[in-house]
């Protein structure tokens, strides 16, 4: 009988009647209960097989037919199960007595997983995982099958009865055969033992108790030879045995390697500080660690932790490290998943190889993780010091369990399949699934609901190895590496500079007034190290002795990152200096760790330089300064030349075409790995490219107008912003724009400065551009001037079309008026600030009915008492008007017009964002207002002072309008 719910299965031997725990059903059971066969063996050692009436029990198998391991069957409420005892043998008790060795050690108490080694190093199977899909060798197989059950018989569904006959007979037969003694039987039924043993340790993951196991099985091994030598069966038994147990060491020690591997990638890849904004390291576990949905496995829900990456790197010049140095949970309570789905589709393998290291160790690289055993170290709650916790590790294990059945059953499921390989152009990354991808890395963060300052994940601290490269660690181990006191005086000495210091990412900033200062400030960075991102603003008359004296800081420091401002003028003392003045610049580049490097506000840079360029680690590259390309081009060419890593180029430059076609053959043809260009021309001139291998692949331009050279041969635009200026349509010709435009098939995007009474005629080039199956991917039309413009998201679909009129002064009334006669039902933002409304406004809002409005501001002295009728009637027909203000700058003085714009005011109360009153009017409108039972909220008036200049600026709306 079962007992409530799942409860207990009732067993039958003869007379006694026994109840066994039954254990809920999980993802790999498809959610039937069962009862484990070991907690069967423990009363019924001598099982043979399972019956219920005259119908055989199995095995529970999964979808591929194969035996469930650990062993199980299913639960069968209501029903008790006969146990049937083996025939071959009288014994009816307890399993045969075990020699003193092997009593001793088997089964032993399992000992802590030694540490994996490097694959250059021995292997031992005794750290091998288990895997839930492991499939046997044929022999291990059948070695599995027909000795797993000499001591407890088994019955599979896809097992022959006459099969299973033939191997019992066998088995009979040995125990019957009088030749055998009792003491060769005991030592025989041992070996069994230890076989069926050695089984259930290999596939519960027990791999040191299996070593052990197998130690003792071969002892027995020897002490059956002499009989052996006189029976061939029992001699074909036991090295049938032999052979699989040495074939499933072999299986284990193969997965081992695998898993080994598999980490090592992942840990022996470097990052330099550009290529690692987040953690690299991280693994999920359940976000409700004491719920746990067997059943319904892929409705458990999990949270994303990151790892410190602690090791060699971390401990302490002094030798004095206090903290363990191993791989370890950040102190954080995790990340919940956005979308997990596809974020365990893309990063499931990753997150199971991590999960992995975790339980079962491994040393390599630097790297060192201990197997979670009871033994291992972890650090207090408080953080002040680390402790041995058995009930922390094994519910970390526990867990970490948890998340690789959830990880391991999407694999089964194929949700795991990883994406193709990518090319990657960095030698320092392989095309492996197993390691992390620097897009991915930062995409990863798109994953995580994120709720820290700073967004600084997982609590961790960057650092910066002696080899340059980073790693993410947590506070202890920061404190261990740096020391507290050089942390507290680096901070300290920013303060007093006017700046920061960011901590967790090394970033400081500070203004510098004078070099006595800058020294002080120069002394703390190299004492301690901590700077990796130094923005500094040197507030005097620069020298080049400051400048060589900042060149040398930056050697000696681990600072990656530069973004220098330098205003001032040369120091009077460098007349003589004045065409070397950029030297100690250059060295600097070439001789440190700087990857990004900004310079602003400098000049002569590439002018004032005598010194060529040498091979660097620049990633990126910025300048404000702008340069003659004509005179000083050949050396910027010369600095892409030698900057082999350069990922971004930004400079302003009077001749974009020369230097943009100068770039792209340099890109090209020395090999360089530039991806993304800025060139700056001005307000009217502008270029971004993105390449990929060396070659342009999409290209944003703007331009003054269509005669520019980069127009005529280029077919990569993206985007094209022609800024017209004081141009007007009759200085263009439009076929031009249309041989543009289909010229380059993959632009999607067309922005066009013009005049408000051009609109319409550009709307009709630009939709001519695009007539014809096939010519172009243009959707994305924006025409604007000032603040109005007409936009359609899907050209040349007019129901995407959207108009805002924001700025009406100074506008033709015929242009305006043609624009709002075709299209004003596409009006979303609207500004009356200006009396030409007011003969237009039935064609702005014709028929009064619903609009489209989104956004309407409104000056009340450009409103007439029919207008603000109108608008009455257009607004309670709305429900789309979400950003609604208005500017009452006129007095009430208790006329129509007055009493009208209360009542008006009073009856969308809901809706207002901001109204804005003058000072010395506030009083009269509350009171005006308040009869209409309406108070303005706190937040939404905004009180502006009164002011007798022609104008009054009302900044909280951006409205303009004369004062009454």
């Amino acid at each position: 009988m079962t007992v409530s719910g799942y409860g207990y299965q009732e067993f039958q031997s003869g007379p006694d009647t026994f109840e066994v725990r039954v254990i809920p059903g999980t993802a790999l059971t498809q959610g039937r209960a069962f009862i484990m066969w070991d907690d069967i063996q423990d009363i019924f050692p001598l099982a043979a097989r399972l019956q219920c009436g005259r119908r055989v029990v199995s095995f529970m198998v999964d979808i591929n037919g194969n035996r469930l391991l650990p062993l199980r069957i299913e639960h069968h409420p209501g029903s008790a199960i006969q146990v049937i005892m083996s025939r071959g043998s009288s014994l009816k008790g307890p399993p045969p007595p075990i020699p003193p060795k092997q009593r001793r050690r088997s089964p032993p108490p399992i000992p802590p997983p030694p540490i994996l080694q490097p694959p250059s190093g021995p292997l031992s199977p005794t750290s091998a995982p288990p895997s839930p899909s492991q499939q046997l060798s044929p022999t291990a197989h059948r070695g599995a099958q027909k000795h797993g059950s000499y001591i407890a018989t088994f019955t599979l569904a896809n097992i022959d009865d006459d099969e299973e006959d033939d191997d019992s007979t066998r088995r009979d037969s040995l125990f019957s055969t009088l030749s055998l003694s009792n003491e060769t039987k005991t030592q025989y039924r041992s070996s069994v033992y230890l076989y069926e043993s050695f089984l259930q340790s290999i596939q519960l993951g027990q791999t040191s108790q299996a070593d052990l196991i197998c130690d003792d099985f071969r002892e027995q091994f020897l002490t059956l030879e002499a009989e052996m030598t006189c029976n061939k069966g029992l001699q074909k038994q036991m090295l049938e045995m032999q052979q699989s147990m040495i074939e499933l060491q072999q299986q284990a020690l193969d997965r081992l390697t695998n898993i080994q591997n598999k980490v090592q990638e992942i840990l022996v890849q470097n990052f330099a500080i550009y290529e690692y904004p987040i953690p690299r390291l991280f693994i999920v576990l359940p976000s409700d660690r004491l719920k746990w949905d067997p059943v319904n496995i892929f409705e458990n829900k999990f949270k994303l932790f990151f790892l410190c990456e602690c090791g060699e790197h971390t401990k302490g010049d002094q030798g004095n490290n206090r903290n363990p140095h191993h791989i370890h949970l950040a102190k954080h309570d995790g990340y919940d998943i956005e979308s997990p789905a596809e974020f365990f589709r893309n990063y499931g393998n990753y997150v199971m190889n991590l999960l992995h290291m975790l339980k079962y160790g491994v040393a390599v690289a630097g790297y060192t993780t201990p197997a979670l055993v009871p033994t291992n170290p972890r650090s207090s709650m408080d953080g002040k010091h680390w402790e041995r916790s058995e009930d922390y590790i094994n519910s970390l294990e526990r867990n970490v369990e948890r998340s690789l059945e959830y990880l391991e059953c999407m694999a089964i499921k194929g949700q795991l399949t990883p994406p193709p390989p990518k090319v990657r152009i960095s030698l320092q990354l392989k095309s492996n699934p197993g390691q992390m991808d620097v897009t991915e890395l930062r995409r990863l963060g798109a994953y995580l609901k994120i709720n820290d300052s700073d967004e600084v994940l997982g609590n961790l601290y960057r650092v910066v190895t002696a080899d340059g490269h980073a790693k993410w660690v947590c506070e202890e181990h920061y404190i261990e590496m740096h020391g507290l006191q050089a942390i507290k005086e680096l901070c300290q000495g920013t303060y007093v500079n006017h700046g920061s210091f960011n901590e967790h990412f090394g970033r400081a900033e500070v203004s510098l007034t004078s070099p006595t200062v800058a020294n002080l400030f120069y002394k703390l960075t190299e004492r301690s190290r901590l700077v990796q991102e130094l923005k500094v603003n040197l507030k005097w008359d620069v020298a080049v002795s400051d400048l060589k004296t900042l060149r040398d800081v930056i050697r000696r420091s681990n600072i990656a990152y530069l973004d220098l401002t330098c205003p001032g003028a040369p120091a009077p003392s460098d007349i003589l200096n004045r065409n070397k003045r950029s030297d100690p610049i250059w060295d600097m580049i070439s001789t440190s760790k700087l990857q990004s490097f900004t310079l602003n506000d400098y000049y002569g840079f590439f002018s004032k330089v005598t010194v060529s360029a040498k091979k660097n680690k620049l990633r990126i590259f910025r300048s404000t300064e702008r340069i003659d390309w004509r005179k000083e081009g050949v050396k910027v060419v010369e600095l892409i030349e030698k900057s082999p890593l350069l990922k971004e180029l930004r400079l302003c430059t009077t001749e974009i075409d020369d230097a943009y076609t100068a770039i792209r053959k340099t890109n090209m043809y020395e090999s360089c790995a530039l991806d993304h260009l800025t060139l700056d021309g001005g307000d009217a001139h502008g270029l971004q490219a993105k390449f990929e291998g060396g070659l342009p692949v999409s290209i944003d331009l703007i331009v003054a107008d269509l005669s520019s050279p980069l127009l005529q041969d280029v077919q990569l635009l993206r985007s094209l912003h022609l800024r017209t200026g004081p141009h007007t349509r009759m200085d263009i010709e439009p076929s031009m724009l249309i041989g543009v435009v289909r010229r380059n098939p993959n632009m999607t995007k067309l922005t066009i400065q013009c005049g408000i009474t051009d609109f319409l005629f550009w709307l009709k080039i630009a939709s001519n551009c695009v007539a014809g199956e096939g010519y172009s991917k243009l959707k994305m039309l924006r025409l604007y001037s000032g603040r109005n413009q007409l936009l359609l998201n899907n050209l040349p679909d007019e129901n995407s079309m959207e108009l805002e009129l924001m700025s009406l002064n100074n506008i033709s009334r015929d242009g305006l008026e043609t624009l709002l006669k075709a299209h004003a039902s596409k009006l979303t933002r609207l500004r009356i600030d200006s009396e030409i409304l007011r003969s237009m406004f039935d064609t702005a809002f014709p028929g009064r009915s619903t609009t489209t409005l989104r956004q309407l501001d409104i000056l009340s002295s450009a409103l007439t008492l029919d207008m603000l009728y109108d608008l009455r009637l257009i607004l309670r027909r709305s429900n789309d008007v979400a950003n609604l203000t208005i500017v009452l700058d006129e007095r009430y003085d208790g006329s129509e017009k007055s009493k009208e714009l209360a009542d008006f005011v009073a009856e969308f109360a809901q809706h207002w964002k901001k109204i804005t009153i003058k000072d010395v009017d506030v009083t009269m409108w509350k009171e005006a207002l308040s009869k209409h039972k309406f108070t303005i909220p706190f937040g939404v008036l905004s009180v502006v002072p009164n002011t007798r200049s022609d104008y009054i600026v009302l900044a909280n709306v951006g409205i303009i309008g004369k004062s009454k």
